[in-house]
């Protein structure tokens, strides 16, 4: 006997895929009387929606696929259709996006050298009498929705509903992927495009038609926004670095949103006894989602790392075993999320593997100021990378105005004496272009120069330059 539908609410249903899914590859055209035409942008949008519903209705610990019903009434109100819309024109509708999802492949890389095509649903069912809809989602994409350990990405269904086009629906992933890390970078633009469906041969094209409308409807209608900075090989845009903040004025995304009648889907949306047992140490929700998906990426040391994951096979039972090692602690005043923390990352596989009573072993002076000076390295380093990576697309757009180029060449040439060595040898340049890429001390000189003449441009490093000159102080010091 089947059993009662439970009543889901969105907010409470969860898209989880692997990573590879996320970044899978969608097709701009299909094949329709033997030639090539452009997808139907509406019905593709719906189709984008309807299979986030259903991979939101897939429990992945379960070891199979099964068939996933979803009350057509509840589908209607989540798809935006007025509630007098004619049903006959929705079934016809629904028709069509069912044929989208079971004809419009999708290409996936899940390791270098292999490609898997497959379609999202392999059949599907109306079933006008009981008033569902019943999905069969394609068996080859069992490894990505099912037994995920690591290396997957996990977002609310209700993020999805409002946005307007399948653009936004698939930069979303993309950028919801990094959103612990802050920033996405896509070195080829012609290969974003194909992540998102999109084939615009103009970047001009591609900018105003679905970077700034999906800019705007990922910031009005989720729980994220972004801006972008574009990279240029010489005068071409060819890549883009997407900045992914968290969008406070949507944390709650529920809106509006109708439940989900989902029969037979026990465990959805429920949370993990792994996930129970962390919020009881007083770990955040969003801080738990953060930890889990770095996966064994969380042990620091790389050795120690290979033995983690030979030790116990998946992230959730190394969590059990640090969980366990907490238990047995005798030390109770420690905090135990910093605790949990702390063996996770440094893999603390037994008591010895841990200070004495979870005690931190005290340090003599010398060892309190190496350990405090390594530290402060450690975060000189990180910055000094961070400004570097951001100062370069700064300097390239700059650069690649002829005057200002010359501008700069000429100011630094001025600060140097006509017969020096550095003067000398740069005049004998057939341009100052040639010059700047030819000559390092140059290059830095005038990369120094710029900045000073055209601060506006770097206000963006603000921020991360005073820390640095705050911590070198302190290193000083």
């Amino acid at each position: 006997m089947e059993k009662q539908k439970k009543e889901v609410p969105i907010y409470d249903l969860s898209v989880t895929q692997s990573n590879p899914l996320v970044e899978a590859l969608y097709p701009r055209t299909v094949k329709k009387s033997g030639r090539e035409v452009d997808i139907d942008t509406k019905v593709t949008t719906r189709a984008h929606k309807v299979s986030r519903l259903i991979v939101s209705l897939v429990n992945p610990n379960d070891d199979n696929l099964r068939l996933y019903k979803v009350d057509i009434a509840a589908l209607k109100a989540y798809l935006g259709y007025k509630p007098d819309f004619p049903n006959g024109k929705f079934y016809r509708d629904l028709r069509d996006i069912a044929i989208r999802l079971n004809t419009q492949p999708i290409e996936i890389r899940p390791e270098p050298k292999r490609v898997i095509t497959a379609f999202f649903i392999s059949s599907y069912e109306l079933n006008y009498k009981t008033g569902e809809v019943i999905f069969e989602i394609s068996a080859q994409l069992k490894p990505f929705l099912l037994q995920l350990k690591q290396n997957f990405t996990s977002f609310h269904l209700a993020n999805i509903p409002r946005l307007s086009s399948g653009y936004s629906i698939r930069l979303y992933e993309l950028l919801y992927q990094y959103k612990t890390i802050g920033k996405r970078k896509f070195e080829d633009i012609e290969h974003l495009q194909k992540m998102i469906g999109s084939n615009y041969e103009k970047y001009s094209h591609f900018k105003a038609r679905v970077l700034e409308p999906t800019k705007k409807d990922i910031q009005s209608h989720t729980d994220i926004s972004f801006d972008y900075d574009e990279l240029k090989t010489g005068k071409k845009v060819t890549g883009l670095l997407f900045r992914i903040y968290n969008n406070k004025q949507n944390t709650d995304v529920e809106g509006d949103q109708k439940p989900i009648f989902a029969p037979n889907t026990e465990g959805v949306g429920e949370e993990s006894i792994l996930q129970k047992e962390l919020k009881k140490l007083g770990i955040r929700s969003e801080q738990i989602e953060q930890y889990i998906q770095q996966g064994f990426e969380i042990v620091k040391d790389p050795a120690k790392k290979i033995e983690a994951q030979k030790r116990c096979g998946n992230i959730e039972q190394y969590y059990q075993e640090k969980i366990e090692f907490l238990k047995a602690s005798k030390d109770k005043k420690a905090n135990p999320a910093g605790f949990l923390v702390k063996a996770l990352q440094e893999d603390w596989a037994n008591p010895k593997s841990a200070p004495k009573d979870v005690e931190p072993k005290k340090q003599s002076k010398s060892e309190i100021f190496q350990t405090e000076k390594r530290d402060l390295e450690k975060q000189e380093y990180a910055l000094k990378k961070k400004i570097n990576q951001n100062l370069q697309p700064i300097l390239l757009d700059l650069f690649n105005n002829e005057d200002i180029l010359n501008q700069t060449f000429e100011l630094v040439m001025l600060e140097q004496a006509e017969a020096s060595l550095l003067a000398r040898t740069i005049r004998q340049y057939e341009t100052s272009r040639i010059a700047y890429e030819k000559n390092p001390a140059l290059k830095s000189m005038m990369n120094q120069k710029i900045q000073a003449t055209h601060p506006d441009y770097f206000t963006s490093l603000n921020a991360d330059i005073a820390a640095l000159k705050a911590i070198q102080k302190m290193l000083k010091e």
